[in-house]
């Protein structure tokens, strides 16, 4: 039942993408920063009309800006955008999949592990370069 709530789950966030570092500011219009972030910095070809919300996630902190939750209109524009992730290389700016929260577990398991250069998801599967080669990780355990 676990699995089948987690699989549930991670499809509703299937078109989602979490913004990891972006300032906070008051009064701060996201859509704005988050469209010059992909059009700019990550030469993603979108329409703004493809992002269908933007917000923060999270408590507020004096230390690091929440989160930024990117929702598009079908997932193939989202992964789109995610492969697009190399061009923010050198910037604080850090573009990631959203994950349940078991999934999450996961990802961090297998970084502590093999190191987080080595992990990637895709479309909420968890991959990772062993000595082996590259292995998928079952989310179902």
């Amino acid at each position: 039942m676990e699995q089948k709530l987690d699989n549930i789950q991670q499809h509703m966030k299937s078109n989602n993408l979490r913004l990891i570092q972006i300032p906070e500011a008051e009064g701060e219009i996201l859509t704005d920063k988050v469209y010059d972030i992909f059009t700019n910095k990550m030469k993603v070809n979108i329409n703004k009309s493809e992002i269908t919300a933007v917000y923060r996630v999270g408590r507020r902190s004096n230390t690091k800006p929440r989160h930024v939750l990117v929702s598009f209109t079908h997932n193939s524009i989202k992964m789109a955008t995610y492969n697009k992730k190399k061009f923010l290389k050198g910037t604080k700016l850090v573009i990631k999949e959203d994950l349940t929260p078991h999934r999450l577990k996961v990802v961090k398991a297998a970084s502590d592990k093999f190191g987080f250069k080595n992990v990637w998801t895709v479309n909420g599967n968890i991959f990772a370069n062993t000595v082996k080669g590259v292995e998928k990780f079952s989310v179902n355990e």
